[in-house]
């Protein structure tokens, strides 16, 4: 697919939080400002069609497509969760019968769901929900576990705003930075987490936290780094794919500095998504990409250091 328009501008890790989001009590679905990516894939009662996760073979047809560019959806945004301190990306259009996948971000040092908006709108605008803590400080996983079982328990509650919009079998930890050791902690300490994606995950020195032990991971779990980050270098995803038990996957994004994730750099945001489809949505091409016989992810253009296990 190819990028239907920009969905959203950037701001820099050191401006404040502030703008248009609407705090939102815990519970309710007062949204945001929509961001316009398309008319969005729907059924005539108005709900997303997504594949179904247990057929892949109801996907599309098993081509690796571009997913750099905006998805299929429009999406909207909300604040809300615990003390109002989460940022809820999802589609517009009513979930599927069983719910929408689901993303938990944790952001990196300093930063806030702000400064990754565009990244969340993007994930969103694939049909997949994207809860987010405010704290830039949260390399432990500490607040993304607080987000994602506050969501999973709003999701099977009758009486809340938020009953059926997510299916908490298919939901996956992502980070960047710190937040990418918090998003490896997120996957060994909640074990309803279906896959772990790390964006340039440090090591928990800027939020006083030890690092997380691969090792102990259960989940499918993709390491990403940028060839040009000179604050989170290759050879560290190098290391931890090296720790992490299989099934476990690792590339290198040609070109990408340690912002990469955040700017939309290189390949980050084609494989990422990629991943996420292939892992929580069952679509066809992105699976043969990471798990067929002939490991498609190595013809993906601006990779290197392409390793599975």
């Amino acid at each position: 697919m190819r990028r239907l328009i920009v969905v959203a501008v950037l701001i820099s890790a050191c401006s404040s939080d502030s703008g248009s989001e609407k705090q939102a009590p815990t519970g309710s679905m007062d949204v945001g400002t929509d961001v316009a990516i398309d008319t969005g894939a729907q059924d005539d009662s108005g709900s997303a069609t997504l594949p179904d996760a247990n057929t892949p073979d109801a996907a599309q047809a098993c081509d690796i497509e571009d997913y750099g560019g905006a998805g299929p959806l429009q999406v909207t945004f909300e604040t809300t969760g615990p003390g109002g301190n989460f940022r809820l990306d999802r589609p517009v259009a009513d979930p599927p019968a069983g719910g929408y996948p689901a993303i938990v971000f944790s952001v990196g040092t300093g930063g806030s769901p702000r400064n990754y908006s565009a990244l969340l709108e993007h994930f969103a605008s694939y049909g997949f929900v994207v809860i987010s803590g405010d704290s830039g400080n949260q390399g432990d996983g500490t607040q993304a576990l607080e987000g994602i079982r506050w969501l999973m328990a709003e999701t099977e509650d009758t009486n809340s705003a938020y009953f059926g919009l997510i299916d908490p079998a298919r939901v996956a930890a992502t980070g960047h930075s710190q937040g990418g050791n918090a998003a490896i902690y997120v996957g060994i300490k909640e074990p309803k987490i279906a896959a772990v994606v790390t964006l340039a995950a440090g090591k928990g020195q800027l939020g006083g936290v030890e690092p997380a032990d691969d090792t102990q991971l259960t989940q499918p779990v993709f390491y990403i780094c940028g060839s040009e980050d000179t604050i989170v270098p290759p050879a560290w995803c190098d290391e931890r794919f090296a720790a992490a038990p299989s099934p476990a996957w690792k590339a290198v994004v040609t070109g990408a500095p340690h912002n990469g994730p955040r700017l939309d750099v290189g390949q980050y945001w084609n494989v990422a998504t990629m991943w996420m489809l292939a892992k929580l949505q069952n679509v066809c091409g992105p699976q043969q990409a990471f798990d067929g016989p002939d490991f498609a992810l190595q013809s993906v253009l601006g990779l290197e250091g392409i390793e599975r296990k």
